[in-house]
């Protein structure tokens, strides 16, 4: 889905605060620990392919509820055999699509290939 830079540009905070969300939800599993924009956003074109999103999970370091992040999100029936298996993973990713253009991505692409991007969240120390 095409969409606008400025456009992308207003869906950043929303972004952030999705993050946020996650990050205060104790059902969660996972902690969201930076959030950056990748791919065609880093370039200077007007009109972008899609939002690329990365983002940096590590698991929660207080005691969870598996079974309350269970009943809360519970799995569907289509996902596939890798969505089943990283379901926590999947539902924090998931989150901060904000918008249908936001294609959310794990950390480890732009290590992997070395892609420039540009960090709009990093959650703080604790």
């Amino acid at each position: 889905m095409k969409i606008l830079r400025k456009q992308a540009d207003r869906l950043i905070p929303k972004i952030v605060q999705a993050a946020e969300r996650v990050n205060a939800d104790d059902r969660m599993l996972h902690v969201i620990e930076r959030v950056a924009l990748f791919g065609s956003y880093m370039g200077a074109k007007a009109k972008l392919g899609d939002l690329d999103v990365a983002v940096l999970l590590s698991e929660r370091s207080d005691p969870v509820d598996r079974q309350a992040f269970e009943r809360a999100f519970p799995i569907p029936a289509h996902a596939g055999d890798l969505d089943r298996l990283f379901w926590p993973d999947v539902v924090a990713k998931c989150s901060l699509r904000v918008h249908p253009a936001v294609h959310t991505l794990f950390w480890n692409v732009i290590e992997a290939r070395d892609l420039p991007h540009r960090v709009i969240y990093e959650r703080a120390p604790v």
